[in-house]
């Protein structure tokens, strides 16, 4: 039997089923994506895909050198990427939104990436691999720890979750 999310406020969602209600509380909620209102379950963790932009320090890179083919290349950075991220996150989102990353892989120079740590190595070998050079900058470490409350697709990222009946 789903349960449904009956009611959502900013700090917390109300659950229910045929037989019982629950109210989850969020405490220092961070973000959070609604998206379905009936799911299979819930649980709330502190080890999840959604946690990563929570868990590692944001590293910038800056590419310095043009790719020979920039539509092809941003292609497969963003298949390469999306890899184990989707549906939770899209790595377009990391990506230099102002400029747009396909005009400085044209030309050669600027603001590529800012994104977690993890990504922005996996970014630095495949630019490697392209033979794109590249300057990589560690940004401030993580601010940790963090939980997440999964429910379906939907999600709350906060510092502490309570349940009451």
């Amino acid at each position: 039997m789903a349960l449904r999310i009956v009611k959502r406020q900013t700090t917390y969602w109300d659950f229910g089923d045929e037989g019982r209600s629950f109210r989850i509380h969020f405490l220092g909620k961070q973000e959070q994506r609604f998206s379905q209102e009936a799911v299979p379950s819930f649980e709330i963790v502190s080890d999840h895909l959604v946690l990563m932009e929570y868990r590692f320090r944001w590293d910038s890179l800056y590419v310095s050198s043009a790719s020979r083919e920039p539509e092809s290349l941003l292609r497969g950075l963003l298949a390469s990427l999306n890899q184990g991220l989707l549906p939770w996150r899209d790595a377009a989102g990391y990506f230099n939104n102002l400029s747009g990353p396909l005009a400085v892989l044209r030309s050669g120079y600027g603001f590529l990436f800012r994104g977690p740590e993890p990504l922005a190595e996996k970014l630095g070998g495949l630019l490697a691999e392209s033979r794109i050079e590249f300057l990589r900058i560690p940004g401030p470490e993580a601010d940790w720890p963090m939980q997440a409350l999964i429910a379906g697709e939907n999600f709350v990222v906060a510092r502490e979750f309570r349940i009451a009946d």
